[in-house]
């Protein structure tokens, strides 16, 4: 069967020229609760933010994205064009005569003056060379994703490898655990029961209402129904790790169950042998958390 599990951790890198310029697209990805894109664009692809968006969205599910691009000219100016702004060249000129009303001033504004104002004349790219531009832009990255997504896998293999190792160390204590509650168990009991029947025969009471006290006390310390939930949790926790798609929020809720059954042991069991082996699968839980934390 093979590993289906990503990290949220990766990244890609593509470069590729255009006719009209050189692009560099990194995709960047750490962890996340949720899906969250930040795009680092020059001015000139501002525009294409919702399209690049979309397409990030597609290749991850959640973790903290980043899309870098850099966008640098060609030398050659043959997918520019000159345009004249008539309506700015208009606003300078009446300004100019306004001014030259009010404070008296005269003379004229030659053609070389109104050439050099700001953003009279200037040039704009060739909405067929920006189409073109844009559509390498996109495929770059989709590209960068891939790579990304080739990374997370990798990384996603290591993470398998060792939250498979500390479940099955996970395992072993468990059954520890239950090895040790069967011992313990008569002890216990004999311990209550003992215990009990001093204070009851001071206080003369009805034997059947003893029996009933001594199975509320049994109850509160017996863990069989805990490490009855303890293996199921780790049978859903195995069968999660092998499972396509993103998984990391369904492991980090079994992992707070598998936590919350362990305390629940820990508070109810009095004897020293399984108090050891509580703090022993605590510390292998908190280890999967960490781990959990970087999964998709």
């Amino acid at each position: 069967m093979g590993i289906h599990l990503k990290s949220m951790t990766g990244y890609g890198v593509v470069r590729s020229g255009t006719p009209t310029s050189f692009l560099e697209v990194i995709v960047r990805s750490v962890n996340g609760r949720f899906l969250e894109s930040r795009l680092h664009l020059p001015r000139e692809l501002s525009v294409m933010e919702a399209d690049l968006r979309k397409i990030l969205s597609h290749y991850f599910s959640r973790g903290s994205v980043d899309l870098f691009v850099s966008r640098k000219a060609r030398g050659e100016k043959s997918h520019l064009k000159l345009h004249f702004h008539e309506e700015m060249a208009r606003a300078w000129l009446d300004a100019a005569e306004h001014l030259g009303k009010m404070a008296s001033l005269r003379g004229p504004l030659d053609l070389n003056t109104v050439l050099q104002l700001p953003e009279v004349v200037g040039f704009e790219e060739d909405q067929g060379s920006l189409d073109l531009e844009a559509q390498a832009l996109r495929q770059l990255v989709q590209q960068a994703c891939e790579a990304c997504l080739l990374e997370r896998g990798r990384e996603g293999e290591a993470l398998h490898a060792e939250m498979s190792r500390l479940l099955t160390q996970l395992k072993q204590v468990i059954q520890q655990m239950s090895e040790q509650s069967r011992q313990i168990n008569q002890q216990l009991r004999d311990k209550m029961e003992s215990r009990l029947k001093v204070r009851w025969a001071e206080l003369q009471l009805d034997p059947q209402r003893f029996q009933q006290e001594l199975a509320i006390l049994w109850d509160k310390s017996d863990i069989t129904e805990e490490l009855g939930r303890l293996r199921e949790h780790l049978l859903h926790y195995h069968n999660l790790l092998q499972s396509e798609g993103s998984q990391g929020k369904k492991l980090d809720f079994y992992t707070q169950e598998l936590l919350r059954e362990v305390n629940t042991i820990g508070s109810k069991s009095p004897m020293a042998q399984l108090t050891h082996l509580v703090v022993t699968a605590k510390t292998e839980i908190e280890k999967l958390r960490e781990q959990v934390q970087n999964i998709e």
